[in-house]
């Protein structure tokens, strides 16, 4: 039962904090982006569009991110 318990949290916390596909280091070296906070937003919105199943690979997240930033620039 313990085992089984163990199991079924450690499935839901990989939903809740799925694998990070991008970082700042990406964004940086990409995007030359600067860090600070605008960074932290731009990382924030890529986990969120990901734990809502709008991106799931490397690259959606990668686009994600583009699209912010020329979002942010209009």
């Amino acid at each position: 039962m313990v085992d089984y318990v163990l199991c079924q949290h450690l499935q839901e916390e990989d939903i809740a904090c799925p694998p990070k596909l991008i970082s700042g280091h990406d964004l940086i070296n990409i995007f030359a982006m600067n860090p600070g906070p605008e960074m932290g937003v731009i990382l924030e919105a890529v986990r969120e569009a990901q734990v809502s199943g709008e991106v799931a690979t490397r690259q959606q997240a990668l686009d994600y991110a583009r699209d912010c930033l020329l979002s942010r620039t209009e």
